[in-house]
């Protein structure tokens, strides 16, 4: 309790906003992003309506009643609202009328229409995720201060729940993905068809459902790419030491691998643009320029950046090519720069 808010604290110390937390009954409470505060009563996450009781549990497989009388009925999987739910039981209701957290379990279920989306659960995978995260680093740095045998057995504890709650936040995240790309491409089709307020609110909740779910797939697509990065380094260091078929074989799968797990990532965040050069082109080391173009000395390609210009038909060499502000650059090395522009820069053949 801080200020009279009920907040929460991981086990770094980190507080907790915008994201679900798993309680020690196995029940999920949620807390703002604007100030972590821990929700109560009924609210709407990730486009569904949820409900959490006074201590900020959230209710699953539950009536509520709510202020106006009537009552509501929260799904036993992932604890959303069942429309057209009817509460058949009314003997408690007289008990229960002013109290809008009050719930029971005395029904019957009668024509109930379940939305089972996996928003909240995605949602809940993530943030079960992103906690497993932190407890590995801090499970690192104490091995690193201090490698005893508990420290060393605790990282391996926490190394293991960190893979399996990756393994499930990535599924679920795709799942959810594919899910919304499909609703969203189908709303879209319909407003094409017919332009009417219902179509036009049906393509505004799925184009939200949309990019909700997108930013969690953009982390998903960001620790495919680091996986596939490693991978290639690996390869790269086995190929070095030791030449070989098997070797050279597996670093070009590798390689194979990066390009379309880079491309995809530049896609999905909106950075990839056919104007530029990037890895997974292969423009190679040596390249001529077909344009006279300016040398930076910085990744802000402005005029007073500019240290030196290259005429055309000079062949340069880069080392690498760096991402900055939705352009790419050939390093060529000493702090120097070039736009990696197709229209101004060729492939040596």
């Amino acid at each position: 309790m801080v200020d009279g808010r009920h907040v929460f604290f991981d086990n770094v110390g980190v507080q907790v906003k915008g994201r679900w937390t798993s309680n020690t009954d196995g029940s999920y409470s949620y807390y703002n992003a604007d100030d972590g505060t821990m929700l109560t009563g009924a609210q709407s996450i990730g486009g569904q309506s949820v409900y959490f009781d006074a201590n900020g549990k959230q209710i699953k497989g539950d009536w509520v009643q709510n202020n106006d009388g009537s009552w509501s009925y929260y799904d036993a999987n992932l604890g959303h609202l069942v429309k057209n739910a009817k509460h058949e039981n009314t003997s408690k209701q007289t008990s229960e009328n002013n109290n809008p957290s009050q719930h029971h379990k005395d029904f019957d279920l009668v024509g109930a229409n379940t939305d089972n989306g996996t928003d909240v659960q995605t949602s809940k995978a993530v943030s079960l995720y992103n906690d497993a995260e932190k407890s590995l680093i801090k499970a690192k740095k104490l091995v690193s201060r201090k490698p005893n045998k508990a420290n060393i057995n605790n990282y391996k504890k926490a190394l293991k729940l960190y893979k399996n709650a990756q393994k499930k936040m990535e599924k679920s995240v795709i799942s959810s993905y594919k899910k919304s790309v499909k609703e969203l491409n189908a709303a879209k089709k319909n407003l094409s068809k017919n332009n009417n307020k219902t179509n036009m609110k049906k393509y505004n909740v799925a184009l939200n459902k949309y990019l909700n779910v997108k930013k969690d797939y953009v982390l998903v697509k960001k620790n495919e790419l680091a996986k596939s990065k490693s991978v290639l380094s690996n390869a790269k260091k086995a190929l070095a030491k030791k030449k070989s078929k098997q070797g050279q074989k597996k670093y070009n799968n590798a390689l194979k691998k990066y390009y379309s797990a880079e491309k995809s990532y530049l896609r999905l965040t909106g950075n990839y643009s056919k104007k530029y050069y990037y890895d997974f082109d292969r423009a190679g080391k040596k390249l001529i320029v077909i344009k006279t173009i300016p040398v930076y000395n910085s990744l802000k390609s402005n005029n007073k950046k500019v240290v030196k210009k290259i005429k055309k038909g000079s062949i340069i060499k880069a080392r690498k090519i760096v991402l900055s502000n939705k352009k790419s650059y050939f390093d060529l090395g000493n702090n120097r720069f070039v736009i990696a522009s197709k229209s101004s820069i060729k492939k040596v053949k």
